[in-house]
């Protein structure tokens, strides 16, 4: 699957990351006599909400208790001002992300527990299609690596490997080459269990393209 869907807030994928998943079809298809299957699985482009629901501790505790070394809870907005003055312990992005949960799904909020059930029939439906001998070639990142503090601007293209985790099922990140001096790849996703299936591919696929190299 060459993205997901189209999510509202997650890039585009780039065209060099669609031209070397199309390479890696190439490549199994005349070196092993593997033809690849494009499928559109439609939950993906829920990835995000889904991805937000499951984050949701289902004891009532939230990220800025994480940051607090579980000893409390941060003052997110004075953690603000702290790192404006390069003060802060913490990421911007990762203040962020704890004023973002605060405004976000509720424990026992409606909508989540109909995330939470997708996230149980997205898993039935990977499961039955990659069986113990199937993979699936998905994006890892939207776009090539992106520059510093460039993800401040588009924080939400992390979707395509959280969902994956949510899904709790084996992937390995294989690079693919470069992008403008970028580097670019895809993960390799197997069935639950089965993590020398992905590991296996991703090995292949570095043997023939490279693998990862010091960015240019």
């Amino acid at each position: 699957m060459e993205d997901d869907g189209g999510q509202l807030f997650v890039s585009p994928v780039s065209q060099d990351i669609r031209q070397k998943i199309n390479k890696v079809i190439w490549y199994l298809k005349t070196g092993y006599k593997i033809k690849a299957e494009k499928v559109e699985i439609k939950k993906l482009k829920n990835s995000l909400a889904i991805w937000l629901a499951n984050m949701v501790s289902p004891i009532g505790e939230n990220f800025a208790h994480e940051l607090s070394n579980r000893q409390g809870r941060i003052n997110i907005w004075w953690e603000f001002i702290k790192w404006m003055m390069c003060y802060s312990c913490h990421t911007f992005i990762a203040l962020v992300t704890a004023a973002f949960e605060s405004f976000g799904m509720k424990r026992d909020n409606e909508k989540r527990a109909k995330l939470l059930t997708q996230t149980l029939e997205l898993r039935d439906e990977f499961q039955n299609m990659l069986g113990s001998d199937g993979v699936f070639l998905y994006p890892t990142h939207p776009t090539p690596a992106p520059l510093h503090y460039e993800t401040i601007l588009k924080p939400f293209n992390f979707s395509y490997t959280a969902i994956i985790n949510c899904l709790g099922l084996p992937a390995t990140a294989c690079p693919l080459g470069f992008s403008n001096g970028l580097p670019i790849g895809i993960q390799v996703v197997a069935g639950l269990n089965q993590d020398h299936l992905s590991i296996a591919v991703a090995e292949e696929l570095e043997r023939i393209f490279g693998g990862w190299e010091k960015p240019k």
